[in-house]
């Protein structure tokens, strides 16, 4: 007994046929190259052709438009110029007769004016 099995080549249905078409939006497509994702890595997020996103950067707002290259930071910046409660106690105990950064400068343009005067 033989068994006989016809196979067929090509389907009668596609298999990558969509009946919806894919909505992309500029500011997605903005925040990806911001992210890092070049042409190559867009087509293959969004499952497009080459000629797809050749057309989809021909928009006026993504012309010219480049992956940013992400660089790898290596530290963590601690902002240390935070007045504290008990730095605040501290500013209260300064010298009044001391002259600040602000004070010099109003007194300068305050001297300014009366010589253009």
């Amino acid at each position: 007994m033989a068994i006989e099995a016809n196979v067929q080549q090509n389907p009668t249905v596609a298999q990558n046929a969509t009946t919806e078409p894919i909505v992309l939006t500029v500011t997605g497509i903005i925040n990806d190259l911001n992210d890092g994702i070049d042409r190559d890595g867009i087509a293959t997020k969004y499952n497009l052709t080459k000629a797809e996103v050749t057309e989809l950067f021909k928009h006026p707002k993504l012309t010219g438009l480049r992956a940013r290259k992400k660089i790898p930071v290596r530290f963590t910046l601690v902002d240390d110029t935070i007045i504290s409660k008990s730095n605040a106690n501290d500013l209260d105990n300064v010298d009044p007769n001391q002259l600040d950064l602000m004070d010099a400068i109003q007194d300068h343009q305050a001297a300014e004016e009366s010589i253009s005067n």
